[in-house]
Protein backbone atom coordinates (compact mmCIF):
# COMPACT_ATOMS: atom_id res chain seq x y z
CA UNK A 1 0.00 0.00 0.00
CA UNK A 2 1.46 3.17 -0.75
CA UNK A 3 1.53 6.44 1.20
CA UNK A 4 -0.93 8.65 -1.39
CA UNK A 5 -3.53 5.02 -0.90
CA UNK A 6 -2.69 5.12 2.73
CA UNK A 7 -3.44 8.80 3.21
CA UNK A 8 -6.52 8.70 1.17
CA UNK A 9 -8.18 5.87 2.87
CA UNK A 10 -7.85 7.41 5.89
CA UNK A 11 -9.35 10.80 4.33
CA UNK A 12 -12.42 8.94 3.45
CA UNK A 13 -12.97 7.09 6.89
CA UNK A 14 -13.18 11.06 8.47
CA UNK A 15 -15.26 12.25 5.99
CA UNK A 16 -18.84 11.87 6.63
CA UNK A 17 -20.24 11.93 2.98
CA UNK A 18 -21.71 8.93 0.74
CA UNK A 19 -18.57 9.42 -1.83
CA UNK A 20 -15.86 8.10 0.90
CA UNK A 21 -18.17 5.64 1.98
CA UNK A 22 -18.37 4.63 -1.90
CA UNK A 23 -14.48 4.83 -2.32
CA UNK A 24 -14.26 2.42 0.89
CA UNK A 25 -16.31 -0.01 -0.77
CA UNK A 26 -13.81 -0.12 -4.13
CA UNK A 27 -10.77 -0.73 -1.85
CA UNK A 28 -12.80 -3.52 -0.55
CA UNK A 29 -12.12 -5.34 -3.78
CA UNK A 30 -8.57 -4.26 -3.95
CA UNK A 31 -6.21 -7.53 -3.70
CA UNK A 32 -3.47 -5.82 -1.33
CA UNK A 33 -4.46 -7.07 1.62
CA UNK A 34 -3.47 -4.11 4.02
CA UNK A 35 -5.82 -2.10 1.66
CA UNK A 36 -8.66 -4.51 2.11
CA UNK A 37 -8.11 -4.35 6.16
CA UNK A 38 -7.61 -0.76 6.34
CA UNK A 39 -11.21 -0.17 3.94
CA UNK A 40 -13.05 -2.86 5.92
CA UNK A 41 -11.88 -1.24 9.10
CA UNK A 42 -13.42 2.34 7.96
CA UNK A 43 -16.80 0.38 6.73
CA UNK A 44 -16.85 -0.87 10.10
CA UNK A 45 -17.06 2.83 11.84
CA UNK A 46 -19.25 4.34 9.57
CA UNK A 47 -22.65 5.09 11.14
CA UNK A 48 -25.04 4.05 8.07
CA UNK A 49 -27.87 2.19 8.17
CA UNK A 50 -27.46 -1.62 6.97
CA UNK A 51 -23.08 -1.16 6.74
CA UNK A 52 -23.39 -4.49 8.96
CA UNK A 53 -25.38 -6.11 6.56
CA UNK A 54 -22.94 -5.32 3.67
CA UNK A 55 -19.81 -6.47 5.36
CA UNK A 56 -21.80 -9.68 6.81
CA UNK A 57 -22.35 -10.28 3.04
CA UNK A 58 -18.56 -9.98 2.34
CA UNK A 59 -17.63 -12.24 5.30
CA UNK A 60 -20.06 -14.98 3.53
CA UNK A 61 -18.27 -14.30 0.24
CA UNK A 62 -15.13 -15.00 1.42
CA UNK A 63 -15.37 -16.00 5.18
CA UNK A 64 -11.66 -17.49 5.08
CA UNK A 65 -9.91 -14.09 3.66
CA UNK A 66 -12.08 -11.40 5.98
CA UNK A 67 -11.89 -13.82 8.77
CA UNK A 68 -7.94 -13.50 9.08
CA UNK A 69 -7.98 -9.68 9.14
CA UNK A 70 -7.15 -9.13 12.95
CA UNK A 71 -9.44 -6.04 13.44
CA UNK A 72 -12.73 -8.43 13.47
CA UNK A 73 -12.25 -9.30 16.84
CA UNK A 74 -15.05 -11.70 18.17
CA UNK A 75 -16.16 -8.29 19.89
CA UNK A 76 -16.89 -6.82 16.50
CA UNK A 77 -17.82 -9.99 14.69
CA UNK A 78 -20.35 -10.15 17.38
CA UNK A 79 -21.55 -6.34 16.42
CA UNK A 80 -22.27 -7.33 12.70
CA UNK A 81 -24.39 -10.82 13.54
CA UNK A 82 -26.15 -8.69 16.32
CA UNK A 83 -27.69 -6.63 13.64
CA UNK A 84 -28.12 -9.70 11.29
CA UNK A 85 -30.14 -11.78 14.19
CA UNK A 86 -32.21 -8.93 14.70
CA UNK A 87 -33.18 -8.92 11.37
CA UNK A 88 -36.34 -10.25 9.89
CA UNK A 89 -34.29 -12.79 7.46
CA UNK A 90 -34.85 -16.39 8.23
CA UNK A 91 -32.01 -17.78 6.06
CA UNK A 92 -29.46 -14.67 7.16
CA UNK A 93 -30.31 -15.10 10.65
CA UNK A 94 -29.40 -18.86 10.77
CA UNK A 95 -26.23 -18.37 8.75
CA UNK A 96 -25.28 -15.57 11.42
CA UNK A 97 -26.10 -18.08 14.13
CA UNK A 98 -23.79 -20.84 12.44
CA UNK A 99 -21.06 -18.20 12.62
CA UNK A 100 -21.52 -17.04 16.11
CA UNK A 101 -21.06 -20.58 17.07
CA UNK A 102 -18.01 -21.85 14.49
CA UNK A 103 -16.07 -18.75 15.98
CA UNK A 104 -17.38 -18.55 19.66
CA UNK A 105 -18.74 -15.30 19.37
CA UNK A 106 -20.43 -15.20 22.65
CA UNK A 107 -21.08 -11.49 22.18
CA UNK A 108 -24.31 -12.72 20.28
CA UNK A 109 -25.87 -14.40 23.10
CA UNK A 110 -28.49 -11.05 23.58
CA UNK A 111 -29.71 -11.06 20.41
CA UNK A 112 -30.46 -14.88 19.96
CA UNK A 113 -32.09 -14.43 23.05
CA UNK A 114 -34.74 -11.96 20.78
CA UNK A 115 -35.32 -14.71 18.49
CA UNK A 116 -37.59 -15.69 21.56
CA UNK A 117 -40.03 -13.09 20.54
CA UNK A 118 -40.47 -13.89 16.97
CA UNK A 119 -43.48 -15.67 17.14
CA UNK A 120 -42.06 -18.96 14.75
CA UNK A 121 -41.32 -21.73 16.04
CA UNK A 122 -38.32 -22.39 14.29
CA UNK A 123 -36.68 -18.70 15.28
CA UNK A 124 -37.58 -20.73 19.19
CA UNK A 125 -35.59 -23.51 17.84
CA UNK A 126 -32.71 -21.55 16.28
CA UNK A 127 -32.12 -19.51 19.38
CA UNK A 128 -32.58 -22.85 21.64
CA UNK A 129 -29.91 -25.03 19.84
CA UNK A 130 -27.35 -22.19 19.19
CA UNK A 131 -27.33 -20.90 22.94
CA UNK A 132 -26.52 -24.73 23.61
CA UNK A 133 -24.27 -25.05 21.23
CA UNK A 134 -22.16 -21.83 22.36
CA UNK A 135 -22.47 -22.95 25.86
CA UNK A 136 -21.04 -26.23 24.63
CA UNK A 137 -17.69 -24.35 23.01
CA UNK A 138 -17.40 -22.57 26.63
CA UNK A 139 -17.17 -25.41 28.44
CA UNK A 140 -14.73 -27.31 25.89
CA UNK A 141 -12.54 -24.05 26.89
CA UNK A 142 -13.40 -24.53 30.54
CA UNK A 143 -12.15 -28.03 30.64
CA UNK A 144 -8.89 -27.23 28.39
CA UNK A 145 -7.65 -24.54 30.97
CA UNK A 146 -4.46 -26.41 32.62
CA UNK A 147 -3.94 -23.68 35.26
CA UNK A 148 -6.20 -22.12 38.05
CA UNK A 149 -5.07 -18.61 36.66
CA UNK A 150 -6.67 -19.35 33.12
CA UNK A 151 -10.01 -20.02 34.84
CA UNK A 152 -9.88 -17.34 37.06
CA UNK A 153 -9.26 -15.08 33.79
CA UNK A 154 -12.40 -17.13 32.42
CA UNK A 155 -14.67 -16.21 35.37
CA UNK A 156 -15.54 -12.66 34.42
CA UNK A 157 -16.68 -13.80 30.78
CA UNK A 158 -17.80 -16.50 32.51
CA UNK A 159 -20.47 -14.88 34.36
CA UNK A 160 -21.77 -12.35 31.64
CA UNK A 161 -22.47 -15.60 29.45
CA UNK A 162 -24.24 -17.10 32.32
CA UNK A 163 -26.36 -13.23 33.22
CA UNK A 164 -27.25 -13.89 29.01
CA UNK A 165 -28.52 -17.09 29.65
CA UNK A 166 -30.85 -16.35 32.67
CA UNK A 167 -33.35 -14.58 29.84
CA UNK A 168 -34.76 -17.71 28.45
CA UNK A 169 -34.75 -19.40 31.81
CA UNK A 170 -36.40 -17.54 33.15
CA UNK A 171 -38.97 -17.73 30.04
CA UNK A 172 -38.55 -21.13 30.46
CA UNK A 173 -42.65 -21.59 31.29
CA UNK A 174 -43.38 -19.73 28.17
CA UNK A 175 -41.19 -21.62 25.75
CA UNK A 176 -40.91 -25.07 27.10
CA UNK A 177 -37.38 -25.35 25.13
CA UNK A 178 -35.08 -26.88 28.21
CA UNK A 179 -31.54 -26.54 25.80
CA UNK A 180 -31.49 -23.05 27.86
CA UNK A 181 -31.47 -24.45 31.13
CA UNK A 182 -29.05 -26.91 29.78
CA UNK A 183 -26.79 -24.67 28.50
CA UNK A 184 -27.24 -22.46 31.58
CA UNK A 185 -25.63 -25.51 33.88
CA UNK A 186 -23.01 -25.91 31.80
CA UNK A 187 -21.62 -22.46 32.15
CA UNK A 188 -22.86 -21.44 35.86
CA UNK A 189 -20.82 -21.53 38.83
CA UNK A 190 -21.62 -22.56 42.60
CA UNK A 191 -22.99 -19.46 44.24
CA UNK A 192 -24.29 -17.37 41.52
CA UNK A 193 -27.59 -15.37 42.64
CA UNK A 194 -29.81 -16.31 40.36
CA UNK A 195 -29.10 -20.25 40.43
CA UNK A 196 -29.10 -20.39 44.12
CA UNK A 197 -32.58 -18.21 43.88
CA UNK A 198 -33.73 -21.23 41.68
CA UNK A 199 -32.38 -24.01 43.53
CA UNK A 200 -33.51 -22.39 46.46
CA UNK A 201 -37.73 -22.45 44.84
CA UNK A 202 -37.54 -26.14 44.95
CA UNK A 203 -41.50 -26.41 43.45
CA UNK A 204 -40.81 -23.64 40.66
CA UNK A 205 -40.58 -25.47 36.96
CA UNK A 206 -36.88 -24.71 36.22
CA UNK A 207 -35.61 -25.78 39.93
CA UNK A 208 -37.71 -29.41 39.00
CA UNK A 209 -35.86 -29.01 35.44
CA UNK A 210 -32.56 -28.82 36.58
CA UNK A 211 -32.73 -30.97 39.30
CA UNK A 212 -33.84 -33.73 36.66
CA UNK A 213 -31.24 -32.58 34.45
CA UNK A 214 -28.46 -33.07 36.91
CA UNK A 215 -29.93 -36.39 38.11
CA UNK A 216 -29.86 -37.70 34.49
CA UNK A 217 -27.55 -36.16 32.42
CA UNK A 218 -24.10 -37.30 31.65
CA UNK A 219 -21.04 -34.85 30.84
CA UNK A 220 -18.39 -33.10 32.52
CA UNK A 221 -20.40 -29.62 32.45
CA UNK A 222 -23.24 -31.03 35.19
CA UNK A 223 -20.72 -33.13 37.34
CA UNK A 224 -18.83 -29.72 37.64
CA UNK A 225 -20.84 -27.93 38.50
CA UNK A 226 -22.24 -30.73 41.12
CA UNK A 227 -19.21 -31.89 42.46
CA UNK A 228 -18.52 -28.04 43.60
CA UNK A 229 -20.98 -28.24 46.15
CA UNK A 230 -18.95 -30.84 47.79
CA UNK A 231 -17.26 -28.44 49.64
CA UNK A 232 -20.06 -26.03 50.40
CA UNK A 233 -22.21 -26.91 54.02
CA UNK A 234 -24.55 -24.54 52.97
CA UNK A 235 -25.81 -26.70 49.67
CA UNK A 236 -29.51 -26.90 48.97
CA UNK A 237 -30.87 -30.54 50.21
CA UNK A 238 -32.13 -31.07 46.59
CA UNK A 239 -28.09 -30.92 45.18
CA UNK A 240 -26.98 -33.02 48.15
CA UNK A 241 -29.77 -35.67 47.59
CA UNK A 242 -28.64 -35.56 43.53
CA UNK A 243 -24.70 -36.17 44.86
CA UNK A 244 -25.54 -39.13 47.11
CA UNK A 245 -28.13 -41.29 45.22
CA UNK A 246 -26.35 -40.52 41.28
CA UNK A 247 -24.97 -43.60 40.48
CA UNK A 248 -24.27 -44.11 36.71
CA UNK A 249 -20.68 -45.54 36.30
CA UNK A 250 -19.36 -41.81 34.22
CA UNK A 251 -20.28 -39.44 37.37
CA UNK A 252 -19.03 -41.89 39.98
CA UNK A 253 -15.54 -42.40 38.03
CA UNK A 254 -15.32 -38.46 37.80
CA UNK A 255 -16.47 -38.08 41.75
CA UNK A 256 -13.50 -39.78 42.49
CA UNK A 257 -11.23 -38.51 40.61
CA UNK A 258 -12.39 -35.33 41.93
CA UNK A 259 -11.58 -36.90 45.44
CA UNK A 260 -7.66 -38.34 44.32
CA UNK A 261 -6.25 -40.96 45.88
CA UNK A 262 -4.54 -37.77 48.32
CA UNK A 263 -7.13 -35.44 49.01
CA UNK A 264 -6.71 -32.54 50.63
CA UNK A 265 -7.66 -31.29 54.43
CA UNK A 266 -10.22 -29.23 53.55
CA UNK A 267 -11.75 -32.27 51.09
CA UNK A 268 -11.45 -34.63 54.17
CA UNK A 269 -13.23 -32.05 56.10
CA UNK A 270 -16.11 -31.85 53.35
CA UNK A 271 -16.71 -35.46 52.52
CA UNK A 272 -17.84 -35.73 56.78
CA UNK A 273 -20.88 -34.42 56.08
CA UNK A 274 -22.02 -37.30 53.63
CA UNK A 275 -23.48 -40.14 55.60
CA UNK A 276 -24.46 -42.45 52.62
CA UNK A 277 -23.92 -42.89 48.47
CA UNK A 278 -26.88 -44.76 47.14
CA UNK A 279 -24.29 -46.89 45.00
CA UNK A 280 -22.24 -47.45 48.23
CA UNK A 281 -23.91 -50.45 49.45
CA UNK A 282 -22.62 -54.76 50.28
CA UNK A 283 -25.04 -56.04 47.76
CA UNK A 284 -24.07 -53.99 44.98
CA UNK A 285 -22.61 -56.65 42.51
CA UNK A 286 -21.45 -54.10 39.81
CA UNK A 287 -19.28 -51.92 42.54
CA UNK A 288 -16.09 -53.49 41.56
CA UNK A 289 -16.94 -51.68 37.68
CA UNK A 290 -17.92 -48.45 38.73
CA UNK A 291 -15.07 -47.98 40.94
CA UNK A 292 -12.36 -49.85 38.50
CA UNK A 293 -8.33 -48.25 38.15
CA UNK A 294 -9.94 -45.76 40.95
CA UNK A 295 -9.88 -48.44 43.94
CA UNK A 296 -7.34 -45.73 46.18
CA UNK A 297 -10.00 -43.03 45.24
CA UNK A 298 -12.67 -44.78 46.42
CA UNK A 299 -11.13 -45.95 49.78
CA UNK A 300 -10.07 -42.35 50.58
CA UNK A 301 -14.14 -41.60 49.91
CA UNK A 302 -14.97 -44.17 52.33
CA UNK A 303 -12.47 -43.65 54.64
CA UNK A 304 -13.62 -39.77 55.14
CA UNK A 305 -17.47 -39.70 54.57
CA UNK A 306 -19.47 -40.80 57.85
CA UNK A 307 -20.83 -44.16 56.55
CA UNK A 308 -22.19 -46.20 59.03
CA UNK A 309 -19.04 -48.34 60.57
CA UNK A 310 -20.67 -52.09 58.78
CA UNK A 311 -20.36 -50.30 55.80
CA UNK A 312 -17.12 -48.96 55.50
CA UNK A 313 -15.67 -52.11 56.64
CA UNK A 314 -17.24 -54.29 54.72
CA UNK A 315 -16.09 -51.94 51.78
CA UNK A 316 -12.37 -52.03 53.50
CA UNK A 317 -12.29 -56.14 53.13
CA UNK A 318 -13.61 -55.61 49.17
CA UNK A 319 -10.75 -53.69 48.65
CA UNK A 320 -8.70 -55.55 50.39
CA UNK A 321 -9.93 -59.22 48.43
CA UNK A 322 -9.57 -57.44 45.08
CA UNK A 323 -6.75 -57.38 42.76
CA UNK A 324 -6.16 -53.50 42.94
CA UNK A 325 -2.51 -53.04 44.48
CA UNK A 326 -2.96 -49.19 44.79
CA UNK A 327 -6.80 -49.96 46.86
CA UNK A 328 -5.20 -52.40 49.21
CA UNK A 329 -2.16 -49.85 49.98
CA UNK A 330 -4.58 -46.96 50.30
CA UNK A 331 -6.90 -49.38 52.78
CA UNK A 332 -3.66 -49.62 54.77
CA UNK A 333 -2.88 -46.58 55.31
CA UNK A 334 -6.13 -45.47 56.25
CA UNK A 335 -7.64 -48.82 58.20
CA UNK A 336 -4.95 -47.94 61.37
CA UNK A 337 -7.22 -45.35 62.62
CA UNK A 338 -9.76 -48.79 62.74
CA UNK A 339 -9.80 -50.35 65.63
CA UNK A 340 -12.02 -52.95 67.37
CA UNK A 341 -12.32 -57.23 67.03
CA UNK A 342 -13.76 -56.45 63.83
CA UNK A 343 -10.62 -54.89 61.81
CA UNK A 344 -8.61 -57.58 63.50
CA UNK A 345 -10.58 -60.43 61.55
CA UNK A 346 -10.54 -58.54 58.12
CA UNK A 347 -6.87 -58.29 58.36
CA UNK A 348 -6.27 -61.76 59.59
CA UNK A 349 -8.34 -63.08 56.65
CA UNK A 350 -5.22 -61.21 54.19
CA UNK A 351 -2.36 -61.37 56.32
CA UNK A 352 -0.37 -63.42 53.86
CA UNK A 353 -1.22 -60.77 50.96
CA UNK A 354 0.32 -61.13 47.56
CA UNK A 355 1.75 -57.84 48.03
CA UNK A 356 4.93 -57.05 50.39
CA UNK A 357 3.57 -53.70 51.33
CA UNK A 358 0.46 -54.52 52.60
CA UNK A 359 1.41 -58.02 54.40
CA UNK A 360 4.28 -55.29 55.96
CA UNK A 361 1.61 -52.93 57.19
CA UNK A 362 -0.84 -56.25 58.24
CA UNK A 363 1.62 -57.80 60.42
CA UNK A 364 2.85 -54.17 61.75
CA UNK A 365 -0.35 -53.52 62.60
CA UNK A 366 -1.48 -57.16 64.35
CA UNK A 367 1.77 -56.82 66.27
CA UNK A 368 1.24 -53.68 67.73
CA UNK A 369 -2.33 -54.46 68.83
CA UNK A 370 -0.86 -57.67 70.57
CA UNK A 371 -3.54 -59.83 68.26
CA UNK A 372 -3.39 -63.13 70.06
CA UNK A 373 -2.88 -64.58 66.37
CA UNK A 374 -0.56 -62.28 65.32
CA UNK A 375 2.80 -64.44 66.08
CA UNK A 376 1.03 -67.47 64.41
CA UNK A 377 0.81 -65.06 61.64
CA UNK A 378 4.06 -63.88 61.43
CA UNK A 379 5.93 -67.44 61.23
CA UNK A 380 3.39 -68.24 58.26
CA UNK A 381 5.29 -65.52 56.30
CA UNK A 382 9.03 -66.15 57.59
CA UNK A 383 9.56 -67.40 54.27
CA UNK A 384 7.97 -64.83 52.04
CA UNK A 385 9.69 -64.25 48.82
CA UNK A 386 9.78 -60.56 49.28
CA UNK A 387 12.89 -58.78 51.70
CA UNK A 388 10.56 -56.14 52.81
CA UNK A 389 8.11 -58.69 55.02
CA UNK A 390 10.99 -60.89 55.90
CA UNK A 391 12.27 -56.94 57.53
CA UNK A 392 9.23 -56.01 58.88
CA UNK A 393 9.29 -59.58 61.08
CA UNK A 394 13.19 -58.68 61.95
CA UNK A 395 11.95 -55.74 63.02
CA UNK A 396 9.21 -56.88 65.20
CA UNK A 397 10.59 -60.16 66.16
CA UNK A 398 13.51 -59.71 68.62
CA UNK A 399 14.07 -63.33 69.16
CA UNK A 400 14.20 -64.18 65.01
CA UNK A 401 17.45 -61.72 65.33
CA UNK A 402 20.80 -63.54 65.09
CA UNK A 403 22.32 -61.91 68.43
CA UNK A 404 19.62 -63.22 70.78
CA UNK A 405 19.59 -66.70 68.83
CA UNK A 406 23.76 -67.00 69.57
CA UNK A 407 22.80 -66.08 73.66
CA UNK A 408 20.15 -69.12 73.64
CA UNK A 409 22.59 -71.62 71.68
CA UNK A 410 22.94 -73.36 74.80
CA UNK A 411 19.33 -72.90 76.65
CA UNK A 412 17.16 -74.75 74.03
CA UNK A 413 17.08 -78.29 72.10
CA UNK A 414 19.34 -78.97 69.20
CA UNK A 415 15.56 -79.26 67.35
CA UNK A 416 13.84 -76.00 68.57
CA UNK A 417 17.58 -74.47 67.56
CA UNK A 418 16.99 -76.28 64.27
CA UNK A 419 13.53 -74.53 63.69
CA UNK A 420 14.05 -71.08 65.46
CA UNK A 421 17.58 -71.22 63.41
CA UNK A 422 16.02 -71.10 59.45
CA UNK A 423 13.41 -68.36 60.55
CA UNK A 424 16.66 -66.49 61.37
CA UNK A 425 18.06 -67.03 58.36
CA UNK A 426 15.34 -65.80 56.47
CA UNK A 427 14.64 -62.51 58.18
CA UNK A 428 17.98 -61.77 59.80
CA UNK A 429 19.76 -59.54 56.83
CA UNK A 430 23.09 -59.64 59.19
CA UNK A 431 23.70 -63.49 59.98
CA UNK A 432 26.50 -64.42 57.39
CA UNK A 433 28.11 -61.43 58.42
CA UNK A 434 27.80 -62.19 62.05
CA UNK A 435 29.10 -65.77 61.37
CA UNK A 436 31.79 -64.85 59.39
CA UNK A 437 33.38 -62.52 62.02
CA UNK A 438 32.20 -65.44 64.50
CA UNK A 439 34.29 -68.34 62.57
CA UNK A 440 37.43 -65.67 62.52
CA UNK A 441 36.97 -64.52 66.13
CA UNK A 442 39.82 -65.09 68.79
CA UNK A 443 37.03 -66.25 71.14
CA UNK A 444 37.25 -70.42 70.70
CA UNK A 445 33.48 -69.89 72.35
CA UNK A 446 32.37 -68.04 69.33
CA UNK A 447 33.77 -70.14 66.67
CA UNK A 448 32.40 -73.19 68.11
CA UNK A 449 28.90 -71.85 68.74
CA UNK A 450 29.40 -70.47 64.66
CA UNK A 451 29.83 -74.46 63.84
CA UNK A 452 26.87 -75.09 65.68
CA UNK A 453 25.02 -72.42 64.38
CA UNK A 454 25.65 -73.66 60.49
CA UNK A 455 24.25 -76.99 61.41
CA UNK A 456 20.78 -75.45 63.13
CA UNK A 457 20.90 -73.06 59.98
CA UNK A 458 21.50 -75.91 57.66
CA UNK A 459 24.01 -73.54 55.53
CA UNK A 460 27.16 -75.28 56.37
CA UNK A 461 28.05 -76.12 52.52
CA UNK A 462 28.01 -72.41 51.91
CA UNK A 463 31.04 -72.21 54.42
CA UNK A 464 33.08 -75.63 53.71
CA UNK A 465 36.09 -74.13 53.35
CA UNK A 466 35.94 -71.73 56.86
CA UNK A 467 34.88 -75.19 58.29
CA UNK A 468 38.06 -77.43 56.80
CA UNK A 469 40.28 -74.23 57.71
CA UNK A 470 39.19 -74.72 61.52
CA UNK A 471 39.14 -78.33 61.59
CA UNK A 472 43.11 -78.33 60.54
CA UNK A 473 44.24 -75.38 62.54
CA UNK A 474 42.12 -74.78 65.11
CA UNK A 475 44.17 -75.92 68.77
CA UNK A 476 40.74 -76.19 70.46
CA UNK A 477 39.60 -79.23 70.78
CA UNK A 478 35.86 -78.27 71.01
CA UNK A 479 36.36 -76.11 67.87
CA UNK A 480 37.76 -79.08 65.82
CA UNK A 481 34.97 -81.42 67.32
CA UNK A 482 32.47 -78.70 66.67
CA UNK A 483 33.55 -78.49 62.82
CA UNK A 484 33.64 -82.25 62.12
CA UNK A 485 29.96 -82.26 63.32
CA UNK A 486 29.31 -79.09 60.43
CA UNK A 487 31.35 -81.20 58.19
CA UNK A 488 29.12 -84.50 58.57
CA UNK A 489 26.35 -81.74 56.40
CA UNK A 490 28.31 -81.17 53.61
CA UNK A 491 28.57 -84.50 50.80
CA UNK A 492 31.42 -83.10 49.20
CA UNK A 493 34.35 -85.29 48.26
CA UNK A 494 36.71 -82.48 50.00
CA UNK A 495 34.60 -83.14 53.35
CA UNK A 496 35.05 -86.91 53.20
CA UNK A 497 38.67 -86.28 52.76
CA UNK A 498 38.87 -83.63 55.59
CA UNK A 499 36.79 -85.82 57.99
CA UNK A 500 39.30 -88.92 57.09
CA UNK A 501 42.09 -87.50 57.82
CA UNK A 502 40.82 -85.94 60.86
CA UNK A 503 39.54 -89.51 61.62
CA UNK A 504 43.35 -89.87 62.69
CA UNK A 505 43.64 -86.92 64.96
CA UNK A 506 45.80 -86.99 68.21
CA UNK A 507 42.30 -86.49 70.18
CA UNK A 508 40.09 -89.20 70.76
CA UNK A 509 37.22 -86.92 70.45
CA UNK A 510 38.19 -85.56 67.40
CA UNK A 511 38.42 -89.17 65.93
CA UNK A 512 34.89 -89.88 67.27
CA UNK A 513 33.22 -86.89 65.70
CA UNK A 514 35.15 -87.43 62.57
CA UNK A 515 34.20 -90.80 62.32
CA UNK A 516 30.30 -90.03 63.02
CA UNK A 517 30.34 -87.70 60.61
CA UNK A 518 31.61 -89.74 58.29
CA UNK A 519 29.04 -92.28 58.79
CA UNK A 520 26.49 -89.89 58.36
CA UNK A 521 27.88 -89.01 54.65
CA UNK A 522 27.85 -92.01 54.01
CA UNK A 523 24.22 -92.78 54.60
CA UNK A 524 23.51 -89.79 52.49
CA UNK A 525 25.72 -91.10 49.55
CA UNK A 526 24.13 -94.25 49.69
CA UNK A 527 20.66 -92.34 49.16
CA UNK A 528 21.99 -90.63 46.51
CA UNK A 529 23.12 -93.46 44.56
CA UNK A 530 19.35 -95.36 45.33
CA UNK A 531 17.84 -92.85 44.01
Amino acid sequence: MTPATEKNIRFCIKTDNPAATEMLRFYLKSDDYEIRQKAFEGIFFKQEPGIFAELFRLIRENEEMWMKIPFLTPARLGKILDSIIRGNDWEQTRTACEMAVRYKVYESLPAISTLLEVPKPEYVSLSAETTLQLAECFYESLAAAVSSLELRNMDRQREWIAAQMEVPVRKYGIHGRDEFVRAYLMVAKRGYTFLNGVLDDIHSQVCKLMIKLLRESEGGSYYRLLLSYIGDANTPQIINNVLTEKDNKSFVQYLLKWISDAPSQSMKDALKRFNRFSWIRTDNTGLADLIEGLEACFVQLVAHATLPREITLAMFEFILQSSSVEGKRAVMTVIRSFSGDDVNRILLAVASDSDPVVCSKILKILKNRNVKEAVQVIMQNVEHPDPLVRRTIYELMPEFRIENFLQKMGQISPYTAGIIGKIVLNVDPHVHKRISEDIASATPLRRRVAMETLQCMGICGEYEEQIVHLLENDDEVPVRVAACKALGDVVTQNSVQTLTWASHDRNLMVQRAAVESLEKLHHSLYAQSET
